[in-house]
């Protein structure tokens, strides 16, 4: 399994993603990750699902955010560790003020999101 070595402890939740589907960490969590380990600066994103399943978030967390995605081509298969989460929250689960809470913490670079 390929995974990146950069000290995950500094990662703050530098992004802030709603919605936690296959796409963004399948796409956007990988690449933060890869940035994460070629950049002196460190970005950690911290998901807010706020519509789907309890389950994926408790999941998340309970391995602390750790998660696989399967690269797949015409000639090979990788298989990688992504490690640039920093947590996350289900609102439903934890209250809508929670998420504005993470949202207007004073280190949140940027905010983004599923389309839904």
């Amino acid at each position: 399994m390929e995974k990146t070595t950069y000290d995950r402890q500094a990662l703050k939740a530098d992004i802030v993603h709603i919605g936690l589907g296959a796409f963004h960490r399948g796409h956007q969590a990988v690449y933060t990750d890869l940035c994460n380990e070629s950049m002196e600066q460190r970005w950690g994103i911290f998901g807010i699902n706020m519509f789907g399943s309890a389950e994926l978030v408790d999941e998340l967390n309970a391995r602390e955010c750790l998660f696989s995605v399967v690269e797949k081509s015409a000639t090979s298969t990788t298989c990688r560790q992504v490690r640039s989460m920093a947590g996350a929250l289900h609102t439903p689960a934890s209250g809508i003020q929670a998420a504005i809470d993470k949202l207007a913490e004073p280190q949140v670079k940027i905010v983004s999101a599923d389309h839904h």
